[in-house]
């Protein structure tokens, strides 16, 4: 798996962060694939990296299942010290999530998934045909969405 960039702080001063490969598993009971990667960022406590969860999963009707979660991690922060001067580590208050769920047709091809994401995040993004990113065939999630469509 590669890794994949996503934007932190879009309204502050925007950042990339990579998030890095790190689980790739299958689970029986839910006939699901998953894949998971997570950022890396230094000062940050593990559990609270942003971390992207892409899962895939066969559907009775016979449609595929497709999601992709981007969870966000904030964190509290303790203000002050005990008698001693010690101050608690900051933990995760809560996690902000997106997940974009694709059903897709045993039928249908990959330039109409492909479309069909595209226009989706033109309604999402509030952007015309003219703001459609050129690079709409690769990346390690387009590849992902493609072909766990197909099994």
């Amino acid at each position: 798996m590669d890794t994949i960039t996503v934007v932190k702080d879009a309204f502050g001063t925007p950042s990339d962060v990579t998030c890095f490969p790190f689980s790739e598993r299958y689970n029986e009971a839910l006939n699901e694939d998953i894949s998971e990667w997570r950022a890396d960022e230094s000062d940050v406590p593990l559990d609270a990296q942003i971390n992207v969860v892409a899962t895939r999963r066969k559907l009775k009707s016979g449609l595929t299942r497709v999601g992709v979660t981007v969870n966000y991690p904030v964190l509290e922060v303790a203000t002050g010290t005990d008698s001693s001067g010690y101050a608690a580590r900051p933990k995760v208050a809560y996690v902000q999530s997106v997940q974009i769920v694709e059903y897709v047709h045993p039928r249908s091809t990959t330039s109409a998934r492909r479309n069909s994401r595209i226009g989706a995040a033109c309604v999402l993004l509030d952007k015309g045909a003219s703001d459609v990113p050129s690079s709409t065939t690769t990346g390690q999630l387009v590849r992902f969405l493609d072909k766990l469509a197909m099994y």
